[in-house]
C-alpha cells in the first residue's frame, strides 16, 4: 500500500483518526529541491514526522523540504503548523538524510514541549474567583 503524498495523509494517521474522531488529521507534504527522492524514502520521512503528533495533538500540517543541492549533504527543513500558533520550524544538514530528519524531529520536539509548558504555566496563573 503506497502513500498519497499529494494529499499527505498516510494510512497510519488515517487509521488513528478512525479510532480517535476528535483527533485532527495531520497533513504531510514533502517537496524536494534540485533532485528527487524515492517513494520509499518519502514514506520513511512521513512515518518519522507523524510521531510529532504524540507530543501535541493540535498539529494540522507538516511541510518537509529536502534540498539536494549538495548531494553528499542533503538539507532537511520541516515547518509544522498548529492551531492558534505560528509555525514550528527546524532544519538540519548532514551527510545522512535520515540522521538529518531525526535531528530536525528532535529540535521540533523541544519547541513543541516548550510551547506546551508555556500553555500549562499560563493556565496555572489564572486567578480563582470567590
Amino acid at each position: 500500500m503506497g502513500v498519497s503524498v499529494a494529499f499527505g495523509v498516510s494510512p497510519s494517521v488515517a487509521h488513528t483518526a478512525l479510532f480517535h474522531p476528535f483527533l485532527p488529521v495531520m497533513q504531510v507534504t514533502i517537496s524536494t529541491r534540485h533532485g528527487e527522492i524515492s517513494e520509499a524514502t518519502k514514506e520513511k520521512i512521513i512515518q518519522k514526522v507523524e510521531k510529532l503528533q504524540r507530543f501535541f495533538d493540535r498539529l494540522t500540517a507538516v511541510d518537509v523540504t529536502v534540498n539536494l543541492d549538495k548531494a553528499d549533504e542533503p538539507s532537511i527543513e520541516v515547518a509544522v503548523k498548529s492551531e492558534k500558533r505560528d509555525d514550528f520550524v527546524a532544519s538540519y544538514q548532514s551527510n545522512d538524510m535520515f540522521g538529518s530528519v531525526d535531528q530536525v524531529i528532535a529540535k521540533l520536539e523541544q519547541q513543541i514541549k516548550k510551547h506546551k509548558e508555556k500553555l500549562r504555566e499560563r493556565g496555572k496563573n489564572v486567578p480563582l474567583e470567590d
